[in-house]
């Protein structure tokens, strides 16, 4: 088996880490739609299927986790 070594960052790299979101079944006007929110909980877009908020992210880059 092969070791793996440490590779340094050059200091001139900055990462820029993607924006984190998550998508979960919400209700408005208690009709059940989908929300994308982001890591503070706030609300970025509400679809009505998790497909709409998986396009909505995939556009915006946000990576995002489902959570039932």
């Amino acid at each position: 088996m092969r070791a793996l070594a440490a590779v340094p960052v050059a200091p001139s790299v900055i990462i820029d880490a993607e924006p984190f979101g998550y998508v979960r079944k919400v209700y408005v006007d208690d009709e059940p739609c989908w929300g994308l929110f982001d890591s503070d909980g706030d609300v970025i877009f509400v679809g009505d299927a998790p497909s709409d908020c998986h396009s909505y992210a995939a556009k915006e880059q946000i990576r995002i986790q489902i959570i039932h």
